[in-house]
């Protein structure tokens, strides 16, 4: 994502839409997918797996930033989702793009695979949308 794009995002959707958006767009997505995506409600939204990279990316700054180390920010976030869903062994290394693959993988994703390449480059987007958020 270039500093152009990243200028623009102001809200925690505009982030999700942004990153959806260009995996839609490396999957292929007809136009009229994408115009639906920026038309797609909050709920819609929180459905999607960049909603779930940023929320994990959020809370990892916020967290660290409490004074946790980066494993211990992923623990207690997974302790807390896994309230939900039970879990399995956390991935190694653990980084905010392997977390994300466990929780997709975990929670069965619908629709066509997303790429571990899309899910590196997503997920250092979303860390720094979400220290960008986290200074203001």
């Amino acid at each position: 994502m270039d500093r152009v794009h990243e200028s623009l995002m102001t809200t925690r959707w505009d982030i999700v839409k942004q990153l959806a958006r260009r995996r839609l767009m490396l999957q292929g997505a007809s136009d009229a997918v994408l115009r639906a995506l920026e038309e797609a409600s909050e709920d819609v939204l929180m459905g999607l797996p960049e909603n779930t990279l940023q929320t994990c990316a959020e809370s990892l700054v916020v967290l660290t930033a409490q004074g946790l180390t980066e494993e211990e920010a992923f623990r207690r976030i997974e302790q807390h989702r896994s309230q939900f869903v039970p879990g399995t062994t956390l991935p190694r290394p653990l980084t905010l793009a392997t977390y994300v693959r466990y929780r997709l993988d975990l929670e069965s994703v619908p629709g066509p695979p997303i790429s571990d390449d899309y899910l590196t480059e997503a997920a250092s987007y979303a860390l720094r949308a979400a220290r960008a958020a986290f200074r203001r």
